[in-house]
């Protein structure tokens, strides 16, 4: 009777008896990998002698390496280049002070540049998720894209390689060239340098801090810079920013000069002797020369376009 309940409520209840069904097996799902976020680090040279308005700080050339999709926080490492390059070479700018290091490791930036008369060294590499930063041969620090939990980077120099020893040697040489060896003193030879007013459309917007600088308010002219070397007239630009004035620096341990004109940003041209020639950025931000008499020291004259001095060491080592 007991029996027969049972079955009943079995069909009452639509339940039906199945024959046990053989266990399946299925391999377990493999832990997902993190998505790898690949970011492209590249080295560039930024900055340059000759300054610009949109960057303040232009003048100070230096090697950086980071994000190359302009990410700001994308700033891997930077090292800071000469303000004045003090070298007796052309160059045809800050880049030619720079170079990868024959035989870096796959996936390494090592990048080398001339500053103040010594190789200065900047080493990235892949650690991880992370990159290695060494600079100068300084203990390594860690460095992660900010805002990516799981970085990949695909790394990339300067791309090109050159021997840096030569600058590194000519920073600061004063030499005679070898027909001026043994040559009796010369008389200094004093470099005219003229400032021709240009016609421009920049206004100064706000007022200066610099109370008696140059015009606060309204439009302003722009300055032409000449270097008058005997009968010959080397152009080095035209400086804008000028605003808060127009000023000169004069180097007490040098034969060396630089002038530069200053507002939201910065621009700066420079003159230098060594040995027997005299240096001066021109007006493509490098670096151009001229020969002077031999054994003879350089004295710069300035018109009366100048609002402020000051005076400072090109040696800072």
């Amino acid at each position: 009777m007991l029996r027969r309940a049972l079955c009943f409520l079995t069909v009452v209840c639509g339940c039906s008896r199945e024959e046990p069904r053989p266990l399946e097996v299925t391999d377990a799902p493999a832990s997902a990998t993190p998505a790898c976020d690949t970011r492209v680090i590249a080295t560039h040279v930024q900055g340059n002698w000759t300054g610009s308005g949109s960057e303040p700080m232009a003048f100070r050339p230096s090697l950086a390496i980071a994000d190359a999709t302009g990410n700001p926080q994308g700033a891997v490492a930077s090292i800071s280049l000469d303000e004045v390059p003090f070298i007796a070479a052309d160059l045809a700018g800050p880049a030619d002070l720079c170079s990868d290091e024959a035989g870096a490791a796959p996936g390494t930036i090592a990048v080398r540049c001339v500053s103040a008369g010594v190789i200065r060294r900047l080493v990235v590499r892949t650690s991880g998720d992370a990159l290695e930063v060494i600079v100068d041969g300084a203990a390594p620090t860690l460095w992660r894209m900010p805002g990516v939990a799981h970085g990949c980077y695909e790394l990339h120099g300067l791309g090109v390689v050159r021997d840096l020893e030569p600058l590194r040697a000519a920073w600061g040489r004063d030499e005679p060239r070898a027909a001026c060896r043994g040559a009796k003193p010369h008389a200094p030879v004093s470099l005219a340098l003229r400032f021709p007013v240009v016609a421009a459309n920049y206004v100064c917007a706000a007022a200066t801090s610099v109370s008696d600088a140059g015009p606060s308010s309204g439009a302003v002219d722009a300055t032409r810079v000449q270097l008058i070397l005997g009968t010959t007239t080397h152009d080095l630009g035209v400086l804008h920013e000028q605003c808060a004035g127009f000023f000169v620096t004069r180097f007490d341990d040098a034969d060396a000069v630089s002038f530069g004109t200053t507002d939201l940003g910065v621009e700066r041209r420079f003159a230098y002797r060594l040995g027997d020639r005299l240096y001066f950025s021109n007006d493509i931000g490098g670096v151009s020369s001229a020969e002077l008499p031999c054994a003879a020291a350089a004295t710069f004259a300035f018109g009366n376009r100048l609002t402020g001095t000051e005076h400072a060491k090109i040696r800072t080592k």
